[in-house]
């Protein structure tokens, strides 16, 4: 995950209170409404994290066509998780 807990928890609590400010959002118990923030947050961070595993996954299959190719490691990574968000409608 790229974020630290400490800045899920800080996002988590500006998105809440410019909510709450902008009295678009009522809930009768913040805290809840925190944690179904902070979830929300933490399964969209999770989906990157899974999709970045399965690219490592796929190179590694292929990695010596990709050494005798002289194509580099992190162009290719780009671009093969750009190919897998297009195909699945992910926004990163």
């Amino acid at each position: 995950m790229k974020l630290r807990k400490q800045q899920i928890e800080a996002i988590v609590t500006r998105i809440a209170e410019e909510l709450a400010n902008a009295e678009a959002v009522k809930c009768q118990d913040a805290e809840e409404f925190k944690a179904m923030l902070r979830k929300l947050i933490v399964d969209d961070l999770m989906i990157e994290d899974r999709l970045n595993d399965e690219v490592h996954k796929i190179l590694d299959e292929h990695s010596s066509q990709i050494r005798e190719g002289s194509i580099e490691y992190h162009k290719m990574f780009r671009m093969v998780k750009e190919k897998l968000a297009k195909e699945r409608n992910l926004i990163l």
